[in-house]
């Protein structure tokens, strides 16, 4: 498992086990606006953290919104999204609320939900057109490997070795796309589900 896929995984714990059993132990979590790590990404995220109705909660350095306030993240994401999605596909409305109205989240997981539906999109795209539209293809990585230099991609993901250029792009543009299927199926489910694709 690449760095990467590990770093998704860890924010996926954090959001969804973690915070629950704090609070269901009894566990405090200081309210607190410092981030260990400085922030990179749009002044939305900055804006969020002044706003006086924001839930800035948080447990060492990773501060947590409730989903509204993440949805919101989502939502102000996507209204300026860099990147066009392909397949004809559109943003949900609304990020997913698998994880419960009443969960807290970590500060980023809307960006996360924009940035990972639209990589699913180009994933998609990639998947099933690799072999019949080369061009589009090869704009496709191009836009993936944009991604890897977006300040979400610097501030959220742990991907110091380029794993996922050196190890799931370049060898797609290769032909290869063997890693990048397991990412689609792995990291995929929500896009599939909205878009209804099995």
């Amino acid at each position: 498992m690449t760095k990467y896929n590990l770093k998704r995984i860890q924010h996926l714990l954090f959001c969804l086990v973690l915070l629950p059993c704090m609070f269901l132990s009894g566990c405090g979590i200081p309210a607190t606006n410092d981030r260990a790590k400085e922030d990179k990404t749009s002044a939305n995220v900055q804006n969020q953290n002044s706003d006086s109705s924001a839930d800035s909660s948080s447990t060492g350095s990773i501060p947590t919104m409730t989903w509204e306030k993440s949805n919101e993240e989502y939502q102000n994401t996507v209204s300026a999204f860099p990147f066009t999605l392909r397949n004809g596909d559109n943003f949900p409305e609304n990020m997913s609320d698998d994880g419960g109205k009443s969960t807290l989240y970590a500060e980023g997981w809307g960006q996360d939900q924009a940035y990972f539906y639209w990589e699913c999109s180009t994933e998609r795209y990639i998947l099933d057109n690799h072999q019949t539209d080369s061009a589009g293809t090869q704009e496709a990585l191009n836009d993936l490997r944009k991604m890897t230099e977006t300040n979400w991609y610097k501030t959220y993901i742990e991907d110091p070795d380029n794993n996922f250029v050196n190890d799931v792009i370049t060898p797609a543009g290769l032909g290869d796309v063997s890693m990048l299927q397991e990412f689609y199926q792995s990291d995929c489910i929500w896009y599939r589900k909205i878009n209804n694709i099995n």
